[in-house]
């Protein structure tokens, strides 16, 4: 059975054929070998936790600026006690994008200890603000799914375009 991240990895993976890609927040790895699987160029892993070959020791924080075409954060961002630090300095590692997921405050009340916040949509909305970015849903018992509002979802699934959308996106 597929965990709910590695659902997010496959959503993912369509953005991310031929492309560099650094998995932020990788844990075990498993996403970086599901990313590479489905045709991203180059992809490594960092984590506080090294988990070598695919997951090296470090935090996104530390990344040098225009590093990669794509950034992974799968449920990272509600874990960093810096968001808007954190998001502004992902939006200028990568060149084309940045996935993130997390969860939405009004369906788990931030029952998860380890999470310094979650977000309700109006106040992901907030964070996002001015940026260029595509909605996708999953509620655990359906594949995720593009939506309109953030309103609509369980759990959010952000796609944050960098230099505005691609035509074929």
């Amino acid at each position: 059975m597929t965990s709910p991240q590695q659902s997010w990895y496959y959503v993912a993976g369509s953005y991310v054929v031929g492309q560099t890609v650094v998995d932020v927040g990788a844990g075990t790895g498993s996403g970086v070998l599901i990313l590479k699987g489905l045709g991203a160029e180059f992809i490594i892993g960092i984590d506080p936790i090294p988990r070598p070959p695919y997951v090296l020791k470090g935090r996104g924080e530390d990344l040098p600026v225009d590093l990669c075409d794509w950034i992974t954060c799968i449920d990272v961002i509600e874990h960093i006690e810096e968001d808007i630090r954190f998001l502004q300095h992902m939006l200028n590692v990568a060149r084309v994008g940045v996935f993130l997921t997390t969860p939405n405050y009004d369906t788990y009340h931030c029952e998860n200890e380890a999470h310094i916040r979650e977000y309700t949509p109006f106040e992901l909305e907030q964070l996002l603000y001015g940026l260029d970015y595509d909605i996708w849903n999953y509620d655990l018992t359906h594949p995720p799914e593009r939506v309109e509002y953030l309103n609509q979802c369980q759990n959010f699934g952000i796609v944050i375009w960098v230099n505005g959308r691609p035509e074929d996106a």
